[in-house]
């Protein structure tokens, strides 16, 4: 694109404008014109290989593990807990329900599980992980989850510990009974 800046004599010579066109302008027959702008070069791709983090060596950690590198859990096929589903009657279930005890115990037989997922996430990120988990879950007259949500405080969820959380509840059998669709929370923290 050119704009005419200014009018210079158009008699042949070493220099029609005279010297008088300046710093990004040039002499175009007799007129001193805006030089045209280099094309801008295109911005580079961003990479989309990994980035090598640089990991802070901990003590009694486990360096093999370290380098194996993280790879956050893929829950996609554990359902999300439905307060629905817990509130659908089933006029042929009985009224059995599993006691809060017996749900507390076979919770707590999962908490070596839950820490092996804040573990493995504490060895592939710098910060100490703190926060707390909160569970809702649904659990089925056969003993099966039906479904499981997991809420983290601090930086536990951006660290993928609720992704591992979520699968070992959605894993987990718990005793039949004879009653309707349960729904249970459940939350513990993280020092």
């Amino acid at each position: 694109m050119l704009f005419a800046i200014g009018a210079c004599d158009p008699s042949p010579g070493a220099d029609a404008c005279y010297g008088v066109c300046g710093e990004g302008t040039q002499c175009e027959a007799g007129k001193c014109v805006v030089a045209e702008a280099p094309e801008p070069e295109p911005e580079p791709e961003p990479v989309t290989g990994k980035k090598k983090r640089r990991r802070r060596s901990r003590r009694g950690g486990n360096s093999k593990s370290a380098d194996a590198g993280f790879t956050p859990e893929d829950d996609s096929n554990v359902p999300g807990y439905d307060p629905e589903a817990t509130k659908a009657l089933d006029l042929k279930a009985g009224t059995e329900r599993l006691s809060d005890r017996k749900i507390r115990q076979h919770l707590s037989r999962l908490e070596p599980k839950f820490n092996k997922c804040i573990e493995k996430s504490a060895l592939a990120h710098d910060d100490a992980l703190k926060g707390e988990l909160d569970f809702v879950l649904s659990i089925e007259p056969s003993g099966k989850v039906g479904g499981v949500t997991v809420k983290a405080s601090g930086n536990l969820k951006a660290a993928g510990v609720v992704p591992c959380a979520r699968k070992v509840v959605y894993g987990h059998r718990f005793p039949s009974f004879d009653g309707s669709t349960m729904g249970v929370d459940y939350s513990f923290k993280v020092d």
